[in-house]
């Protein structure tokens, strides 16, 4: 198919589908037979996304491209490949796996669409370079649908160095690629995910979820004052705010049970009673880094800090730098379960028309 003497491809991603049963093609139809109705369609292009998830054989793709005919294939990279210095072997593998498609004109191009969360930076675009040069006998072309590579500084190094940008029509929401067709080698390719029940059903249930991660936080944020300022409000209603004793202070600094300014001191005197009392601080700010938001960071540190304040001066517990170094230990560790948490979630919005 050609549009004012440029050859046109026009094809899908994948072909094995059971929602094309009954559709695309007869309802009965073996999902091995899938792949002969597509050839009997219109269609002239095929994106091959198994590569993906399990490296090529070459008999098998030699198998697929005897059964595709005239059809050409747009061949999606490993996702092992996609990484910084990938390893040499499973780069040979692959390109052996794809030969046959290659000799036989039947590959032209290459695809290698990343992930969500791979922005735009010096060492991520070194990774797009070496995976330029470790596949050179196939247009490379990639998808990247963080925003912060659309850009024209980047669309120039990736026409100077010729990798294709993939144009995305999809949907439409803060940080997602914008739709911008830009040609940076020989080709042009788009990928149209469209505005599908499929993508507003994730970015409903993407909403969804940071909807129920505000009220959960607004939650444990009222359960954690509560904790902490309840004493406070009882003793000021009730009995007063204490008298703040000078001399008393001066005692318990010499004493050394009510400030700790030394940071350690209380987990190697006390090491042995970390796991049955230390370690609750720990515990307690855990959700904190799981809902926690960088824009906050002054505002947890503060409350931190004036939680150890209020239980000094009101007399209903110390303050303990030991205790504001935990607090903050298990602030990082929630983060490091608010990142894991929010790939996995990002992946499965991303990736719906790709399973």
């Amino acid at each position: 198919m050609e549009i004012n003497n440029t050859q046109v491809y026009a094809g899908t991603s994948g072909y094995n589908y059971e929602d094309w049963k009954g559709t695309f093609a007869p309802k009965d139809t073996d999902n091995y037979d899938l792949l002969t109705h597509y050839k009997a369609s219109n269609l002239n292009f095929l994106e091959l996304t198994y590569t993906f998830y399990r490296m090529p054989i070459a008999e098998k793709i030699a198998g697929i491209c005897d059964r595709l005919g005239d059809i050409k294939l747009s061949i999606r990279l490993n996702k092992s490949l996609m990484r910084k210095k990938p390893d040499k072997l499973e780069i040979e593998s692959f390109i052996e796996g794809i030969t046959p498609a290659i000799e036989r004109g039947t590959a032209v191009a290459l695809l290698a669409d990343f992930h969500h969360l791979f922005s735009a930076s010096r060492e991520n675009f070194d990774i797009l370079l070496e995976l330029k040069e470790n596949f050179k006998d196939l247009p490379l072309f990639v998808e990247l649908t963080n925003s912060t590579w659309h850009k024209e500084k980047y669309y120039d190094e990736f026409k100077a160095n010729q990798i294709g940008i993939c144009i995305i029509d999809g949907p439409s929401f803060r940080g997602f690629a914008p739709y911008r067709p830009v040609c940076s080698n020989s080709g042009v390719y788009f990928r149209l995910y469209g505005k599908d029940p499929l993508w507003l059903s994730g970015t409903e249930k993407f909403l969804n979820y940071e909807i129920k991660k505000i009220v959960c936080y607004v939650y444990y944020a009222f359960l954690i004052s509560f904790l902490f300022l309840f004493p406070v409000i009882y003793k000021g209603i009730y009995e007063g705010l204490p008298h703040i004793n000078i001399n008393a202070i001066l005692y318990d600094i010499q004493n050394g049970y009510r400030i700790n300014i030394v940071p350690f001191r209380t987990i190697f005197d006390y090491i042995e009673r970390i796991l049955q009392y230390q370690i609750f601080h720990f515990i307690l700010f855990v959700p904190t880094g799981i809902f926690f938001n960088k824009k906050n960071i002054i505002i947890v540190l503060l409350f931190i800090i004036l939680k150890e304040v209020l239980q000094f001066i009101c007399n209903i517990g110390s303050f303990d730098i030991d205790t504001i170094l935990l607090n903050i230990c298990g602030i990082v560790f929630g983060i490091m379960i608010q990142k894991y948490i929010y790939q996995k979630h990002s992946m499965n919005i991303l990736n719906i028309n790709n399973n």
